[in-house]
Formats: C-alpha cells, structure tokens, sequence
C-alpha cells in the first residue's frame, strides 16, 4: 500500500446510513437538542479546564476523579494500576471486539488544556452515552488515558499490557486529540514540511482522521457520511506501510501505540498547531473554542459507533443464520 491516501469529503458521494442506524442516531441527536449538548460540551471542558501535568499530582489526580464520575454513567469504571489510566465501558464492551473511544486527560503543566485535551474528553463522554442509551448491547469501552504528555506513556501501557491483562478485544478504536477548535479565516489551516496539501483546504474548518490500513474502512465512511450526520467538511489520510518519509507530527499521538500492535486506530484531529495558535499555551482556554464545532464533531464519533454496532450485528445475524442453514441441509 502506498505511503498515505488521502480522502476529502467534498469530493467523496455521500454513502447512506443504514436505516435502523439513521433512526437511532436521529433520536440521540435531535436537531433541537443542538443547544443543550453544546452546552453540556462547553460545562465540561470549563469543569477540567486547569493545567493537570502528571507532575501536578493534585491536579492530576482531580482530573482524574473528574472524568471518573463523567464516565459513571457506563456499567463499570476501573482505575487501571500504573499510569492512572481510566477505562469505562459497557459489561459487554469486556467480552467481545470493542468500539474503543480513547482521549487524554493530562495536559502540560503551564496550559489548563482546553482543547489539548478537554474537548476530546467532553466529546467521548457526550457520545458514548449517546452510543450507550441508543443501542443496547453494544460491545463499548472509553479510556481517558494520563501521560499522553510524556511519551504517550499511559496508551503505551495499555496496549503492550492491560489489554491483555484484562482479556480485551478491540474491534476498533478512535483517538480523539485536539477537536475544538476551528476558524473560518482564509490561511488558518497549515500543513507539515513535505506533506501534499495541495487542494487541501487553507481554511481550518474541517476535522481531519488519520488511520491506518485497517482502519480504512471505518474512516471512509465517516467522511463519506451524508448530511444532516455530517455537517462539517473531514479529510482523511490513510497511512500506509512505507510510511518512513512522511511527517513525524502524524506519529505524535495515543493512536500510535495501537498502530504498532497491528490494531486498527483513527485519530480524530483538529490538526493542533497546524490551526490552533493556543497550542501548549496558557492562552489553550475554554473561550477560544467552537462548541457547534465540538458538537458536530461529537455526532460524528457517535455515527462511527452506531456504524461499527451494525455492522456487528449484521454478522452476527449472518453466521446464524448460515448455522440454520447448514443444520437444515444436513
């Protein structure tokens, strides 16, 4: 596969959603309950805007507690040993491939954090309660990871130890990092040394999701995902194998560790410093932010669910309904 593939909404037809996904995902988020979850988006990155370094143990460990009780609404939170990782899922998220949504909670130690990383937490709990209360059953896990600040520390963990320590499977998994922010001013949108931006917006308006090969398929249908679900543009970048010549900054984040373990991982990005001058500075606030922006991009995590749980139900229809079939001709 070559180096990196890129895909823009603009250009892509749109792909229907399933019907049982459209009415489901139409009920979670009702065009009049815009204004409420913007709202409840804006409370909580206010709530956890304060610098929150792992070195800043109160703090730290405030954070912490704080996304703890966001979180406690899903059947089962655990603090995990080590790091301060917190997972969070539903009881069937523990036993079967899982739609794993994953967001840090650390910060630097001198910025409280807004968007690095406040809206992706918000985000995450915003559409996982969505994801949990529309579709029953569904196989869902969240992990606020702590050290994402420090080498990635806390993902690294993760990966290499507590997924198998605790008998996870991971269907698939989505790195939120920086989702907040966004303007509409002509040369806002910067783009890496040596990357091919060329068509690519100079207006940082859109979300952009970078996967790997085997995340491709659930990339593509989120930015081939049809309005009202999608109202914002998205680009994305499939990274391939002989990735060796491409920036370093697409390798910077908790989607990394998953990459390494062969796990199919999209990281959900409003491109950080490439668009947010706020980036790792004090200035990272909760009024620099787009809570529609935070919204849309929150509805859009939530489609990535509700596509990935039809997707499993559908198969698991399929095989038993094969399993008659075959015991029926035998």
């Amino acid at each position: 596969m070559k180096a990196m593939t890129l895909l823009d909404s603009r250009a892509l037809p749109p792909q229907p959603l399933p019907a049982p996904v459209s009415a489901a995902l139409a009920a979670a988020f009702p065009s009049s309950g815009r204004g409420e979850l913007t709202g409840r988006l804006e409370a909580r990155v206010r709530e956890i805007a304060f610098p929150r370094h792992h070195s800043q143990a109160e703090a730290n460990g405030r954070a912490a507690a704080i996304v703890t009780r966001w979180l406690s609404f899903l059947p089962f939170v655990k603090n995990l040993d080590g790091h301060g990782n917190i997972l969070a899922g539903t009881r069937e998220g523990l036993a079967n491939p899982a739609f794993l949504l994953v967001s840090h909670y650390d910060s630097v130690a001198a910025s409280p954090g807004a968007d690095d990383n406040g809206a992706p937490l918000a985000a995450m709990t915003e559409a996982a309660a969505a994801l949990a209360k529309s579709f029953p059953g569904m196989p869902l896990l969240c992990l606020a990871t702590n050290r994402e600040e420090e080498g990635l520390l806390g993902s690294d963990k993760f990966v290499r130890r507590q997924i198998g320590e605790l008998g996870l499977k991971i269907g698939e998994a989505h790195v939120l990092e920086m989702i907040g922010y966004r303007s509409f001013e002509p040369g806002s949108q910067r783009y890496p040394e040596g990357f091919p931006s060329a068509g690519l917006p100079d207006c940082g308006d859109f979300i952009a999701l970078i996967g790997n090969p085997k995340a491709e398929a659930a990339l593509r249908r989120v930015v081939s995902c049809p309005e009202p679900y999608r109202d914002i543009p998205a680009i994305g970048l499939i990274i391939g194998d002989d990735a060796g010549a491409l920036p370093a900054d697409i390798f910077r984040s908790d989607h990394v560790p998953f990459w390494d373990k062969g796990y199919g991982a999209v990281q959900w990005t409003d491109t950080a410093y490439y668009r947010n001058p706020n980036y790792h500075a004090a200035t990272d606030t909760p009024d620099t932010l787009d809570y529609g922006f935070l919204a849309s991009v929150t509805n859009l995590i939530a489609v990535a669910g509700a596509e990935f749980w039809f997707r499993m139900v559908t198969m698991r229809d399929d095989d038993s309904t094969s399993k008659r079939n075959a015991e029926s001709f035998h």
